[in-house]
């Protein structure tokens, strides 16, 4: 289950946010809902199928001698953010805050793509035994228009004894932040 680092991609889209202060413009709960995308390739040439009680990782097209150019992985998760916030209230570009809390997933859809003999790709939707109800721990910092996170989960990528044990790490940068 080596990925391809340099092409690991992770969108996350909140699409509704509600602020609830603490008694005073400083402290507050964030609560939302939103969407998570995640998107690998696989350093090897395999794919992932689901087997009667864990994931297998096969390369049967490279063994047939077929040209396997790439193989991909993509998840498709609704999120509810509910996070404890800091925040100054400088004017927007001076204003600084800190959030931590939780991520509930609920996962969407989750499928595999592999590419070969040049534009040739078989594709497979499956829950490929991942959480189907996941959290993930959040930390966001942020400085004026410059924000930036990080979501672990410690329940892991798949169901316990279902699939090799991994641990995702989600780092990221907000490119377009709301005021």
């Amino acid at each position: 289950m080596r990925i391809n680092m340099g092409s690991a991609i992770n969108w996350n889209i909140n699409f509704i946010q509600y602020s609830i202060p603490f008694g005073t413009q400083h402290f507050g709960a964030v609560i939302g809902l939103g969407t998570n995308f995640n998107h690998f390739r696989f350093k090897a040439k395999n794919t992932m199928t689901t087997g009667d009680d864990h994931i297998i990782f096969n390369t049967t097209l490279q063994d047939q001698g077929h040209n396997v150019k790439s193989s991909r992985f993509f998840s498709w998760s609704l999120t509810a953010p509910l996070l404890i916030e800091f925040q100054n209230r400088n004017p927007y570009w001076q204003r600084f805050y800190v959030a931590t809390g939780i991520l509930a997933h609920l996962r969407l859809h989750s499928s595999t793509t592999i590419i070969y003999d040049k534009s040739r790709k078989l594709n497979e939707s499956d829950s490929f035994n991942m959480h189907d109800l996941s959290y993930a721990a959040t930390l966001r910092i942020g400085y004026g228009p410059v924000r930036l996170y990080t979501n672990f989960y410690p329940m892991g990528f798949f169901e316990s004894g279902q699939g090799p044990t991994v641990y995702p790490i989600e780092l990221g940068i907000v490119v377009l932040p709301f005021i």
